[in-house]
């Protein structure tokens, strides 16, 4: 058996449905249930806050995956944020070890752990230094450090997948929604800096057979604690991502290059006026090269992505079209 903590989001009910699709026992803890699984199928409603609940809910479990998380776009009190994501990690963690788990997989967030890299560091491995340059990404290095210290102290195994931005079905990244609905409505597409920037992004599917692989893999090819980058298989730049959108959508917007700093000018005032949820600190991760070294999650785990960024994509717009446009 099987716990998922945070089943009810973006990569929770894709690895969910996931996991029913090929008859794996699991469960789901999470603040609320997806509306988007089955109705008949049972989430156990809680926060990571909460270790009387978490204890409950990982009775009976081997594995538990954390993906529990709270993205900047919520604006919550950084002292909040800070509790579900640090400290909420260390209790999933210290009641996992009370309950004899096998082994946590925590998911964290390339691009904002490694944050602003010298180009020539490109492709990322996993041991370059970490420099996270907003709250959210902060919270991810010290949620790793913890899961390193946990599987140092403990018997538990700990596993750290760093995923590159993610593209699939039920995914409400307001940068996604933002950056997307424009070509939707075949609007005028603001380009901030250099836009032969580079950058990487994964299918939600590929995300589920890593986070299956980082699950299943024998406790004998790994040391007690380990950390992967998992994203796609392609790099593009700004400006092929940009024409690669225009031809899935079929959109005839039109692509305005402005300078980063007007930009940036411009994010700092509609995030102070609450006119957008994308936090400004995303304009430095967009306007650099960052893109990641896979090579030991495929040597190690044996893990692959498989899907194209149009493929990705299409899926992504395909949803994005039902839920936020059509309606």
């Amino acid at each position: 058996m099987w716990l998922i903590i945070g089943g009810s989001g973006f990569i929770g009910t894709n690895f969910a449905k996931f996991l029913m699709e090929n008859d794996y026992s699991f469960k789901i803890y999470d603040i609320h249930k997806s509306k988007y699984l089955p109705k008949d199928f049972k989430t156990i409603i809680g926060d990571v806050r909460d270790k009387t609940k978490l204890s409950q809910a990982m009775k009976g479990c081997e594995v538990v995956f954390h993906l529990a998380t709270v993205p900047p776009s919520l604006r919550l009190p950084n002292n909040e944020i800070y509790d579900i994501d640090v400290n909420g990690t260390q209790n999933v963690l210290t009641v996992a070890e009370e309950n004899n788990i096998k082994k946590v997989i925590f998911t964290s967030s390339a691009s904002h752990v490694y944050g602003l890299v010298e180009t020539s560091l490109c492709p990322i491995r996993e041991d370059c230094s970490l420099n996270p340059i907003n709250e959210y990404g902060r919270n991810k290095v010290l949620a790793e450090k913890l899961c390193k210290k946990a599987a140092e102290n403990n018997e538990l195994k700990t596993i750290v997948l760093r995923l590159s931005m993610v593209l699939g079905p039920y995914n409400f990244d307001p940068i996604l929604i933002e950056n997307v609905t424009p070509f939707l409505k075949n609007k005028r597409v603001i380009i901030a800096g250099n836009d032969k920037s580079k950058n990487q992004s994964i299918h939600v599917k590929d995300v589920n057979t890593a986070l299956l692989a980082s699950a299943e893999i024998s406790d004998t090819s790994l040391p007690k604690h380990d950390i992967f980058n998992i994203s796609g298989k392609e790099v593009l730049t700004i400006n092929e991502w940009v024409e690669l959108s225009k031809r899935v959508i079929d959109s005839t917007s039109k692509v305005t290059h402005l300078p980063l700093f007007l930009v940036k000018g411009m994010v700092h005032i509609a995030w102070w006026l609450h006119k957008t949820k994308v936090h400004p600190s995303y304009l430095h991760l967009m306007a650099q090269d960052q893109y990641f070294d896979i090579s030991k999650a495929k040597h190690i785990l044996g893990w692959e992505p498989k899907y194209t960024v149009e493929h990705a994509l299409k899926d992504t717009i395909e949803f994005l079209r039902e839920e936020c446009i059509n309606k």
